[in-house]
């Protein structure tokens, strides 16, 4: 288990996010729906593959980067993770935070 995550508690009874988490936690969730958009064109193919990247490949640490929005906003980047490659649901923004 992650460092960051203690008990279950950590993940799914979190504190309330600020207006910009909120905004971020929804970029997040977009991310994970564009991953597992079924549809196929190439607008939705180009997207997924830009969610996987997102999600897990990139390494950068930047503004927007998703280390950066966790490691700002309390969320949890190991419960983000798992959840997109598990189902590709996250179930609302609640579950996103840890807590302090």
């Amino acid at each position: 288990m992650q460092e960051n995550i203690k008990t279950k508690a950590d993940l799914f009874e979190p504190p309330a996010l600020t207006p910009e988490g909120e905004l971020w936690a929804a970029v997040i969730m977009t991310a994970v729906q564009d991953l597992h958009d079924k549809r196929s064109t190439r607008e939705k193919e180009r997207k997924r593959r830009s969610a996987a990247h997102y999600l897990f490949e990139s390494r950068a640490e930047g503004v927007g980067s998703l280390k950066w929005v966790c490691d700002n906003f309390g969320i949890c980047s190991a419960y983000i993770r798992k959840m997109a490659a598990k189902r590709g649901v996250v179930d609302s923004k609640r579950h996103l935070v840890q807590k302090g």
